[in-house]
């Protein structure tokens, strides 16, 4: 326990573990675990929660695990310095997720622990055909999947399974891939994930493996055939070890299962506009005399307390007392940590999130570049994994003093990772500190090679020749667009080099329009699929042959809301309103969207447009501008002059012609009366719509789609004034055959006659005449052919759950 350095050494201290048995100090999803004679780490066979062998033999969350843990079944490779690693500052449901950088990830052997394959611990394909995931993928990362298959050899011809001359079958074991955004690997595919999305926002995903093998197209596999498992691995490849660009994404609710898991996602409730992440530790039941009564015990996924009081609805007529707490949850922490590095300091408050350390870390002169996840679990004590990008070498540990936190709370800092040598090509901005001039040596298959005589291959690194970044303006355009221009100096490329600057704002990329020694200006575009939300943003600037500039400037992308439709609402509501601008939350459940202070609860969205239902109040009310206001994280937009409160007006239906036609549709008809309008108007025949063309305030004209025979409701409907309904028939009916004997032979002419048959262009795909007879079948499936250093700070206290 004290010697390894893949666990925290004081979490199993402090909780009394000096003896090596199966126990979960750090409260990992994947069990209790132990150490074997040979200091190898192993995992006790206790089976997980969530994870049914019969069902679902893997499912990976990345709730409870330690930064330092093995994610539930997962273990990672470390890939030219880098490991992947729990991130507690995004995730598609709940807390955390593991973060992949230029790296491997492997969902390791055997994790089918139920022994139900024998000595096989892996799972078959047409067993467990169902690969599931949320990921989430930046646009300019190269993904790919990889998994190590099992399966017979078999005649490709007869299907026969091959064997040795013993009659022992025989096996492949090789590598395939999975493209999902990297569609050039190096390994043979067996098909693509469809519909992958490198927008660098959460999504949830499954692929049937099995069928996604039956129709790969490879000989070698007979279609049909069971496959084994026998790993999935992740691979972020193609970028350069230790390179500044990293190739990075993240995985959430991993599964392997029989059947398709499904996600859904919902928003944390809202009090005083403030989300309230409550988990459910546990429910007790106390049954008495009197009455029932239920003991709820909750915890906080961020470590913020108390809960707003429980509330009980709608106890159908029963007698309910209200809720009564028992124990309050732990307060959060308050005021602030102070960090010392190379007597420099700064400070950040102990519930901020890794952006905010991110700032504070990066504003000493002697710190250049840090990433920041944030890591543990409240009970256990979290914090904050620091990985120092652009600082070479093996650092000091940090020094974090506790004297301005207040609450009961102790502040730790540990060493995860000495900084070293990097293996791989050096990013031209990584070295910060005036140096002599070192000798470039070129070593090929360990033959060293130095630099001619008279040849100058020395190098300066001087802070004098840094970029530097002073100011930044914006201005912003049409259609959610900006001009950006940077000023500074020493801003323009190197001489010797054609590639130009690059401009990053956020998980955006500003196009760069022009460049001088001492201004940089560039254009950001909002992109269809891609949308930026409002919120404050860090510009990345790299200079060719400079690197990065010195210097730390923010952009801010405000929240704009440009048009309402429809435009105007009368009381008759429910109404449904699209709400168009920019910098709304791509998840569309974190936009919150009023209408005179009536809610509008959001169905969809994503950056540039969310759709909400609203339901008026009229108390107070008088007809013409409503006030609209859109909120996401305190930020807010208003416009009073994008939707209109207008008269009750309900729409009349006085006639409709023809009202006959044929239950095959594409008849047009005219449907007349009064108040319909053009926006937010439908019409149905039947339930199904009648597709609108022309229409005024006292005419519509649609066409008719199919129906079923007779006498059926068509309904016209305007969004926020009501609807009116009449009836229409569809008929479709034979009056007489021309022949009823037909000979063997065929080639005989048949006349129908009848109504609601469809005539001119197009009848051909729309009329069919059956008899009876040999009937053929055709079924086809179709498938589209260097280590860094890190330190960890932390903080742990008197921690209890809310009980009422």
């Amino acid at each position: 326990w004290n010697n390894t350095k893949s666990r925290v050494p004081w979490l199993a201290m402090s909780a009394g573990l000096d003896t090596n048995k199966c126990r979960n100090p750090s409260g990992s999803s994947r069990g209790p675990w132990c150490y074997d004679a040979g200091g190898t780490e192993r995992a006790c066979a206790v089976p997980q929660c969530g994870a049914d062998p019969a069902t679902a033999p893997l499912v990976a969350t990345f709730e409870n695990e330690e930064t330092t843990d093995m994610p539930g079944t997962t273990s990672f490779w470390e890939w030219r310095g880098v490991e992947p690693k729990i991130d507690r500052s995004t995730a598609f449901c709940g807390e955390g997720s593991v973060h992949f950088e230029n790296s491997f990830g492997e969902f390791r052997r055997g994790y089918r622990r139920d022994g139900a394959k024998g000595d096989s611990q892996y799972h078959m394909t047409d067993e467990f055909p169902w690969i599931c995931m949320a990921y989430r993928i930046p646009f300019s990362s190269e993904v790919a999947m990889t998994v190590e298959l099992k399966w017979p050899r078999c005649n490709t011809e007869t299907l026969e399974p091959t064997t040795n001359d013993a009659g022992v079958q025989l096996y492949h074991n090789k590598y395939k891939s999975i493209y999902m955004t990297n569609t050039d690997h190096e390994r043979p595919k067996i098909g693509h994930w469809l519909n992958i999305q490198n927008d660098g926002e959460w999504h949830y995903s499954c692929e049937n493996l099995q069928v996604m093998l039956d129709t790969s197209g490879l000989e070698e596999f007979c279609s049909g055939t069971p496959v084994e498992v026998q790993r999935v691995l992740f691979e972020a490849t193609e970028v350069p070890g230790s390179s500044y660009a990293n190739n990075e994404f993240w995985i959430d609710e991993f599964s392997v299962s029989a059947t398709q898991r499904t996600m859904t996602q919902s928003a944390y409730p809202m009090v005083d506009g403030e989300p309230v992440k409550a988990q459910l530790v546990g429910v007790q039941r106390f049954d008495t005399a009197t009455g029932v009564t239920w003991q709820v015990s909750l915890t906080s996924a961020d470590c913020n307390g108390p809960f707003p009081d429980l509330s009980i609805q709608d106890p159908s007529g029963l007698t309910a007392s209200p809720p009564i707490r028992v124990q309050e949850h732990s307060e959060l922490p308050g005021g602030e940590l102070v960090v010392s590095f190379k007597g420099e300091q700064a400070s950040f408050a102990p519930n901020a999130s890794p952006e905010e350390v991110e700032k504070a870390l990066d504003s000493m002169s002697s710190i250049r570049g840090t990433k920041v996840f944030r890591t543990g679990t409240c009970a256990s004590g979290y914090g904050w994994q620091v990985q120092f990008t652009h600082t070479p070498g093996d650092l000091p540990l940090l020094e974090v003093s506790d004297d301005l936190l207040t609450g009961d709370a102790t502040v730790r800092v540990l060493l995860l990772q000495d900084g070293g040598v990097l293996v791989g090509p050096l990013p031209a901005d990584y070295m910060h500190f005036p140096v002599e001039s070192p000798e470039l040596v070129v070593v090929v298959n360990e033959v060293v090679g130095r630099c001619d005589e008279g040849v100058d291959c020395g190098f300066t690194f001087d802070a004098g020749y840094n970029p530097v970044l002073s100011s930044l303006t914006q201005a912003a355009g049409a259609s959610g667009s900006y001009t950006i221009t940077l000023t500074g100096s020493n801003l323009d490329p190197a001489a010797d080099t054609e590639d130009e600057v690059q401009v990053h704002v956020g998980p955006a990329t500003c196009e760069v329009t022009s460049v001088t020694s001492t201004t940089i200006e560039c254009s950001l575009e909002q992109k269809p699929g891609f949308g930026i939300r409002a919120g404050a943003y860090r510009v990345d600037v790299i200079i060719p042959g400079k690197g990065m500039p010195t210097g730390s400037l923010e952009f801010d992308y405000a929240l704009v809301l440009d048009s309402v439709e429809p435009a105007s609402v009368t009381l008759a509501s429910p109404a449904t309103l699209t709400v168009r601008g920019y910098g709304f939350d791509p998840k569309f459940a974190a936009n919150v969207v009023q209408v005179e202070g009536n809610a509008c609860v959001v169905l969809s969205g994503n950056a540039t447009q969310v759709e909400c239902v609203i339901s008026i109040d009229a108390s107070g009310l008088t007809l013409g501008a409503l006030t609209v206001d859109v909120n996401i994280n305190g930020t807010t937009a208003s416009s009073s002059s994008l939707l209109t409160l207008v008269a009750y007006s309900a729409p009349t239906i006085s006639s409709v012609v023809p009202s006959v036609g044929s239950a095959g549709g594409g008849d047009a008809i005219v449907i007349s009366g009064s108040n319909f309008q053009s926006s937010g108007l439908s019409v149905t025949i039947a339930g199904m719509a009648c597709a609108v063309g022309n229409a005024s305030a006292n005419s519509i004209e649609c066409t008719t789609g199919s129906g079923p025979v007779g006498t059926v409701l068509l309904v016209v409907k305007v969004d926020g004034s009501g609807e009116d309904s009449t009836s229409f028939q569809y008929v479709l009916g034979i009056s007489h055959v021309s022949t009823n004997e037909l000979g063997l032979g065929g080639q005989v002419d048949i006349v129908l006659n009848g109504e609601g048959f469809v005539s001119g262009s197009g009848a051909e795909g729309k009329a069919m005449l059956a008899i009876a007879g040999t009937q053929v079948y055709v079924v086809g499936l179709y498938s589209p052919k260097l280590y860094r250093e890190e330190h960890e700070v932390s903080l742990s206290g008197v921690y209890v759950n809310e009980v009422q």
